[in-house]
């Protein structure tokens, strides 16, 4: 019972010794870490059966002023809401479990646990590094920075929190790089990034990217938040509205034209410098704090106007890119009827072409009419003045007439 007394004061004297230096412990255990889309677990095996575990977090060798967590009194699990610890008996194995990871979550987890007969201290690091999205146009590049050189990658795309069956796509096997069709991964050695490649993106590949980058002294998560929002385009007579909706209160908005694929040099338009809107005169811009969103205007819109608009909205806390599909290939074409102040010259010949063919044709049958009248008046002239052939012969002798008298 003294023994025993006796270890027990001497783990909390030592602990005692040992709380201000925890974030400097070097010869600790390491846990496993494993990343599953928003969520984090740290297990750590155990050597003996677990009494009761303390888990601390430190940032830049600082550990916070209370433990994290812990699982004292008799306790095999706490729960904190956000994280929560567990420590099971059977497998000898204690996890801690931190939902929906940020930034603040990065650091090293220093964790004591102690057995009957003594304790062990473990460690474990998580590193939630944002990597950098870059939208071109239809494609999509993310990029994470290394601390090391890379050994391998595997990406993995969580939708709704939950991840798919299998990898995205990885680089292992001593391959720097693989292309499987639209999505590409690269890892270049020289800089230490690795780079996702994603081309004619659409509202499928919106989702959270977990990255597990291996070195060959240890290995890192990263993440990458990726949402291809459709913006809502609404054309009213000749001009039109893009209107996104953002996730927060908006920091600043830029948009990008692109053109075939193409985009152009510089942006189209932005609201940066605080700004709230921003008008090129038949372009504008709009911010509205009040319901988060984001409106483009596009007055008198020509076949020019013509192609995919790239939103990148930045909020306090992050950004999000958006798309919005412009097409104004039915664009109205001119009315035939001629103004007033336009020439009038083709519609008087309209009109007087047909007429003077009308004439004409009537000339040619009023010419053809009057020469066959003259032929017959000809005829008939020359048939009545002739005499008949028995009359010219002066040897015939007529006959007289009788007179009313010798009747």
């Amino acid at each position: 019972m003294a023994l025993l007394c006796w270890t027990s004061l001497s783990i909390l004297l030592l602990r005692i010794v040992l709380a201000e230096n925890l974030c400097e412990i070097s010869s600790a255990k390491s846990c496993i870490t494993t990343m599953r889309c928003h969520n984090t677990l740290i297990t750590c095996s155990a050597r003996d059966s677990i009494k009761h575990v303390t888990v601390e977090h430190c940032k830049n060798n600082l550990k916070s002023s209370s433990p994290l967590i812990d699982t004292y009194n008799g306790m095999y699990s706490q729960d904190k809401g956000r994280i929560s610890l567990t420590d099971f008996q059977s497998n000898k194995t204690a996890t801690l479990s931190i939902k929906n990871v940020t930034n603040d979550d990065t650091g090293t987890y220093v964790w004591f646990i102690e057995y009957e007969t003594g304790y062990d201290y473990f460690r474990a690091f998580l590193n939630v590094d944002i990597c950098i999205t870059n939208m071109r146009c239809h494609h999509t590049l993310i990029t994470c920075s290394a601390r090391d050189s890379i050994k391998h990658v595997t990406v993995e795309h969580c939708k709704n929190n939950f991840k798919s069956s299998s990898p995205l796509i990885d680089t292992h096997n001593g391959k720097d790089s693989h292309d499987k069709g639209r999505i590409s991964l690269t890892d270049f050695q020289s800089n230490k990034t690795a780079t996702l490649s994603i081309k004619n993106v659409t509202n499928d590949d919106t989702g959270t990217y977990v990255w597990f980058i291996e070195y060959e002294t240890g290995y890192d998560y990263f993440r990458a938040f990726l949402n291809v929002d459709i913006c809502i385009t609404n054309m009213r007579c000749h001009n039109t509205l893009i209107t996104c909706s953002a996730g927060d209160s908006i920091e600043h908005v830029t948009v990008e034209q692109c053109k075939n694929n193409l985009k152009s040099s510089s942006p189209l338009i932005d609201t940066h410098n605080g700004k709230d809107s921003h008008d090129k005169g038949r372009i504008s811009l709009t911010d509205f704090q009040s319901n988060k969103t984001a409106t483009l205007s596009i007055k008198n819109v020509t076949n020019d106007d013509t192609g995919t608009y790239i939103w990148f909205i930045e909020y306090e806390t992050g950004y999000d890119y958006f798309r919005a599909f412009l097409n104004v290939d039915c664009e109205t074409e001119k009315s035939p009827i001629v103004s007033e102040k336009e020439p009038k010259h083709h519609i008087i010949i309209i009109i007087l072409l047909p007429t003077m063919c009308v004439l004409g044709i009537g000339c040619i049958l009023f010419v053809v009419c009057q020469r066959c009248g003259n032929r017959q008046s000809s005829t008939r002239g020359r048939s009545s003045s002739s005499t008949p052939l028995y009359m010219k012969d002066e040897n015939i002798d007529l006959p007289a007439m009788p007179n009313e008298s010798d009747a």
